[in-house]
């Protein structure tokens, strides 16, 4: 999401009238943690997922909670402790922004797409071994 839609969104519209803040936005999103969370972290977790014990698992409803209080947990510690103490690792989640809500809003649908998405090319996957074994 923020590789594909995000970043390019804010680097083109958000920094047209500075040069120096739109060098300082590239420098931030291309350093090694930004490319480590947003490149490497997603294929790490896909292959836990599926290959971590070698059974690819549906996610329950349980799960589905959990990533909901996850990202409820870290929505308060973004806007009560970072955010106060002037990290802003995200900036779209900035309550600073007039679009946060629609930042937050975009993440939980996103939550709530990928746990119906992966169920249901789980249960593809568990139909095509039936015919086959």
């Amino acid at each position: 999401m923020w590789n594909v839609v995000l970043f390019p969104v804010i680097y083109t519209f958000a920094f047209q009238k500075d040069p120096t803040r739109r060098r300082e936005f590239l420098v931030f999103n291309f350093g090694f943690g930004m490319s480590n969370l947003h490149i490497v972290n997603l294929p790490l977790a896909m292959v836990h997922t599926v290959i971590g014990d070698g059974v690819a698992k549906a996610f329950t409803g349980s799960d589905l909670w959990a990533s909901f209080v996850v990202a409820g947990v870290y929505v308060l510690l973004y806007v009560f402790l970072l955010d106060r103490a002037g990290v802003h690792l995200y900036p779209i989640f900035s309550p600073r922004s007039h679009y946060c809500s629609i930042s937050y809003g975009t993440l939980l649908a996103l939550y709530f797409g990928v746990f119906h998405a992966w169920n249901a090319l789980r249960a593809r996957w568990d139909a095509h071994l039936e015919l086959k074994g």
